[in-house]
């Protein structure tokens, strides 16, 4: 239920039973399990991705999508009821998650700070100054040192380390020659770090 998806692309998630925003919900869910380890923290930093789900509330008309209609129903009542409790911690993500079990991740919000080792780590890099559109360039003329993602491609920026995706490469919109990349970042207790790059199962 993206709103980037077209009327076709909406057709053949239906035709294939994947229209369900609830099973997108608890993939995520599970991925999340996944990734959980003894003594390790997992953070979920706020990024565009997360706010699909806002965008769905607002766009989406539930009078004709049936199947989504109930899990629609209670997301906005949530949302509407953490406005009017003025809770600014509110991340519907999180609420649609924690509706299946408890989950471990710490979700951080906009203006949440995570630094460790004095490398940022609580930007996506969707969101530049100002509000403007961010990118791993951009943050490389903050001064600080952070590592984020969004572009989908991997790069290094001076002090900016950008990782590529966790999704398909080969997305239906993706369309040409492509920059897109498994690539993923590791820091090391000494603050340094390097990119690592899964190609074909391979590291």
């Amino acid at each position: 239920r993206s709103h980037h998806n077209t009327f076709f692309d909406e057709y053949e998630l239906h035709v294939q039973g994947k229209d369900s925003v609830e099973d997108e919900i608890e993939e995520t869910f599970n991925l999340l399990r996944e990734m959980e380890r003894p003594k390790l923290k997992t953070y979920v930093v706020s990024a565009n991705h997360n706010d699909h789900l806002d965008k769905w509330l607002q766009l989406a008309n539930l009078k004709s999508d049936m199947l989504n209609a109930p899990f629609y129903l209670e997301a906005m009542a949530a949302k509407l009821r953490a406005i009017r409790n003025k809770d600014l911690d509110f991340n519907l993500l999180e609420w649609a998650l924690n509706r299946i079990a408890p989950v471990g991740a710490k979700f951080l919000g906009r203006r949440d700070s995570l630094v460790i080792g004095g490398i940022r780590l609580d930007q996506h890099f969707d969101i530049g100054s100002n509000g403007s559109r961010g990118s791993a360039q951009q943050f490389a003329k903050s001064g600080d040192k952070a590592t984020g993602g969004h572009s989908h491609s991997a790069g290094i920026y001076d002090g900016a380390y950008q990782v590529g995706t966790f999704s398909k490469l080969l997305l239906d919109y993706v369309q040409g020659l492509s920059s897109w990349s498994h690539t993923f970042c590791i820091q090391y207790p000494n603050s340094k770090r390097c990119l690592i790059t899964i190609k074909g199962g391979k590291y």
